[in-house]
C-alpha cells in the first residue's frame, strides 16, 4: 500500500476511535440525562398536567436511583437508552459535519491568517475563539430539529399502542408535516434556545482561553488547579443553563397543531402541562408557581425558584464522572 493510502487508513481508524469513545461517553451518562430531561418536563400542577394514564408515572417524589428504578420496571432496561442511536448520529456526526462547515465559512469571512497551532496558543486567539463560539452557536441552532427529535422519543410512552412516533428518523417529517417548522423555531424557542447555546460554548472556549492566556495556569504544570477551577466555572455554567433547558425542554414537549390539522394525542411518559407556553416568561412563571404550589401541599416553603434547577445535583456528578472517564481516557 501507498503512503498515502496508509495515512488515510491511518486517519480514519483515528476518527473510529474518537467517535467510538464520544459514543461511549453518551451511553455513559444516557440514563441520568433521561431521568433528568424528565423531572425537567413534568407538571407538578395537578389541574394543568396531562390526565396520567396506566402507561404513565410520576417521578416528582423520587430520588435518582428510585427514579432509575420506576422507569426499568415500567420499560424495561431499554428503556433507559430510548433515543440513544439517534443522540449518538445527532450529536456526534452531524453537529461535527454542519459545526465544521460553518467554522470554515466563518473563519474564511474573518480574514484572520493560517495557523496550525490551537486557538489558545495561536496569535489573535480571542477572535479565533469568537468564530469558534459563534459556529457553536449557529450550529446548535440549526440543529434545534434533532433536538426536538430526541425530546419527543425520549418522553412519549413507551406503550406501543399510544406512541406517537414509530422511531427516531420519522419523526422530524411527521412533526413538520403536522405543526410546521414553528415547532422548531417559534412559539418562544429560539431565544433559550441561542442563550443555552452561549453560555455552553463560553464554557467550552472561552473559560478555557481565560485561565491559561488570562491567569496562566497552565493544565500540564498545574493540572489539579487547572481541572478544579476549569470544574467550577463548568458548575456556573450549568446552573445558568438549567433555567433554559427546562423552559426550552418543556416547549419541545408542547405538540400544536397547524390550523385545521387533526394530530393524534402525544402521551407522555410523566404528566406534561397540557396548556400551551406563549413564551418562555411564561413559561417560567408558571413553573415557579407549580412549584411554590407543591412545597406549599407539603407543608414546606419555598419561591418555587427551586423548579427551575430540578436534579442540578445529579447534573453536577453526572458532569463530574464525565469529565474523570474523559480524562482517564486520554
Amino acid at each position: 500500500m501507498s503512503e498515502i493510502e496508509n495515512e488515510g487508513l491511518s486517519e480514519l481508524a483515528t476518527a473510529a476511535i474518537i467517535y467510538g469513545f464520544q459514543s461511549l461517553t453518551i451511553g455513559f451518562s444516557f440514563p441520568a440525562s433521561q431521568i433528568l430531561l424528565l423531572n425537567a418536563v413534568e407538571c407538578l400542577d395537578e389541574e394543568s398536567a396531562t390526565k396520567q394514564a396506566s402507561h404513565t408515572m410520576s417521578l416528582k417524589e423520587d430520588g435518582p436511583f428510585s427514579a432509575v428504578s420506576k422507569l426499568v420496571r415500567m420499560q424495561g432496561f431499554g428503556g433507559l437508552w430510548k433515543g440513544y442511536a439517534f443522540t449518538c448520529a445527532s450529536d456526534i456526526f452531524a453537529r461535527d459535519i454542519v459545526k465544521s462547515y460553518i467554522y470554515d465559512c466563518l473563519y474564511w469571512f474573518s480574514r484572520l491568517p493560517a495557523s496550525d497551532d490551537s486557538y489558545i496558543t495561536a496569535p489573535n486567539a480571542l477572535a479565533r475563539a469568537t468564530v469558534i463560539m459563534a459556529s457553536d452557536v449557529i450550529t446548535g441552532v440549526l440543529l434545534s430539529p434533532l433536538e426536538l427529535v430526541k425530546t419527543r422519543i425520549i418522553v412519549q410512552t413507551h406503550n406501543s399502542a399510544n406512541r406517537k412516533y414509530t422511531n427516531s428518523f420519522t419523526a422530524l417529517p411527521q412533526i413538520l408535516r403536522e405543526e410546521g417548522f414553528g415547532a422548531v423555531y417559534a412559539r418562544g424557542k429560539l431565544i433559550p434556545k441561542i442563550l443555552l447555546e452561549t453560555i455552553s460554548t463560553i464554557d467550552v472556549h472561552l473559560i478555557p482561553l481565560f485561565l491559561i492566556r488570562g491567569c496562566g495556569l497552565d493544565p500540564s504544570y498545574q493540572p489539579i488547579t487547572y481541572r478544579a477551577v476549569r470544574f467550577g466555572f463548568g458548575l456556573v455554567s450549568t446552573l445558568l443553563m438549567l433555567p433554559l433547558e427546562t423552559v426550552l425542554l418543556r416547549m419541545e414537549c408542547q405538540c400544536i397543531p397547524l390550523p385545521g390539522q387533526r394530530i393524534q394525542r402525544f402521551d407522555t411518559t410523566v404528566p406534561t402541562d397540557q396548556v400551551p407556553y406563549t413564551d418562555m416568561r411564561d413559561c417560567i412563571r408558571r413553573v415557579v408557581s407549580a412549584k411554590r404550589k407543591f412545597l406549599e401541599k407539603r407543608g414546606k416553603k419555598g419561591s418555587g425558584i427551586s423548579g427551575l434547577f430540578h436534579g442540578w445535583q445529579l447534573h453536577v456528578v453526572t458532569s463530574f464522572l464525565v469529565a474523570i472517564v474523559q480524562d482517564s481516557s486520554f
